[in-house]
């Protein structure tokens, strides 16, 4: 729905200048002026609108009423903008035969799109009523923007909210919302960024889903609340993954969790069941947050757990989970920053005398020529100043198998 207010701005003299009432997140620059209402008109390829009758071409003036009809006519690095309103799509069988069909509402099926919503409050991608859908939104290429929509499933029929299945995505300033089985759902999928959202009252799988095959997603800046189960749910496989500055807030039956043999990074995010102190004072708990692996064989740690709700983005780093090696063999220790002002400087304390002058660089590579349990830190510095150091430890010690064997070590294994 075309929502456009008017704004006069004196500077010197009067202009009249018009903008979309959005939210600064969800609109592009303007690229002209409506000559029938001299409004402003946002930038895009592609509109769509809620209101428009069938048969648009897909222009401003006549948008496509579905945006699974805009997603069909866009070419490669095209922008789609949906106007606010509420799209029920039409839902697409993606395979399968009667009684075991599967559907989806919105299938993003082809690769490099900006698909923006005008508000992400008022421009809702909605379940269908009575109509069981496997994912209200399911994503299959890659280089796909989604931003500024809510995305809400009918409490019953439909199973995820989004379904992510491709790789270098970025999911951003939306709301998912209400879905039976979970908000969203990796699998396969690789690179992503989601940031930014909110993710809440969604099932029995969580507010966040991982199955198989997950690697190098980035998720922060998520607020993960209020969830029917779990908040973050890391059932299947995969490395790599880094969680932080996100709010964990009233999922009751577990904040998040991991599974037993993925290494992966969580840091900085608040937990609303962490029960440490802050004797320091710096906003962060003395001690980790530990989250329960999926078959109770360990835990996962976050360790550097806020002790307030996140707001923005700050600085916050990791120099990995632990390391294991053999002595005199060379092992690469690869640091972790997110958050605060890019770019980011790396500086390494590697023998423990508390000077960071061993190593530069987000990736060092170093050897310890004795057995032992070593002590390594990081320090890292933001575009502005802002600094964040971490420590973990380096086990050194005679490993049985193959010569040259590396991995890295769970820092609470006894």
């Amino acid at each position: 729905m075309k929502k456009i207010i008017v704004s006069i701005i004196l500077i010197g003299w009067l202009l009249t200048t018009s903008i979309l009432s959005v939210n600064a997140y969800d609109v592009p620059q303007d690229q002209g002026q409506d000559e029938l209402s001299g409004y402003a008109i946002p930038m895009a390829d592609i509109y769509v609108d809620d209101d428009a009758g069938p048969g648009g071409d897909g222009s401003y003036e006549h948008p496509f009423q579905y945006i699974q009809d805009g997603i069909d006519a866009a070419n490669k690095d095209d922008a789609i903008f949906v106007f606010s309103g509420v799209y029920k799509e039409i839902p697409t069988n993606v395979g399968g035969e009667f009684p075991h069909t599967s559907w989806v509402c919105l299938l993003v099926n082809k690769s490099s799109l900006n698909i923006i919503g005008e508000n992400k409050e008022t421009t809702i991608i909605h379940g269908l009523d009575n109509t069981r859908t496997e994912a209200i939104i399911r994503v299959t290429c890659g280089h796909i923007t989604l931003t500024g929509f809510t995305i809400k499933g009918d409490n019953y029929y439909s199973g995820f909210g989004l379904e992510i299945r491709s790789n270098y995505n970025k999911i951003h300033n939306n709301i998912v919302k209400d879905n039976v089985k979970s908000g969203i759902i990796l699998g396969g999928a690789c690179y992503n960024d989601i940031y930014e959202n909110i993710i809440t009252g969604n099932g029995r799988w969580g507010g966040i889903y991982f199955t198989s095959e997950n690697y190098n997603n980035k998720i922060y800046c998520n607020d993960i609340r209020g969830n029917l189960e779990h908040g973050l749910n890391n059932f299947g496989w995969g490395d790599n993954n880094v969680f932080y500055n996100n709010n964990f807030i009233d999922n009751p039956r577990y904040n998040a969790h991991d599974n037993d043999n993925n290494i992966n990074i969580w840091m900085g995010n608040y937990w609303d069941d962490y029960m440490g102190e802050d004797n320091d004072g710096d906003g962060i708990g003395d001690t980790s947050y530990l989250l329960e692996k999926r078959n109770h064989d360990g835990y996962a740690e976050d360790r550097h757990p806020r002790m307030n709700p996140v707001v923005g983005n700050p600085l916050v780093a990791s120099a990995g989970n632990g390391y294991k090696v053999k002595p005199w063999r060379d092992l690469t220790l690869t640091g972790i920053a997110g958050g605060g002002t890019e770019v980011y400087t790396y500086e390494w304390d590697l023998d423990n005398d508390g000077d960071y002058d061993d190593g530069e660089g987000a990736s060092v590579t170093y050897s310890w020529k004795r057995v032992g349990t070593y002590t390594i830190r990081l320090k890292v510095t933001d575009d502005i100043g802002d600094i964040f150091t971490d420590e973990t430890i380096v086990k050194v010690k005679i490993i049985t198998g193959e010569t040259g064997y590396i991995e890295r070590v769970n820092l609470l294994e006894k």
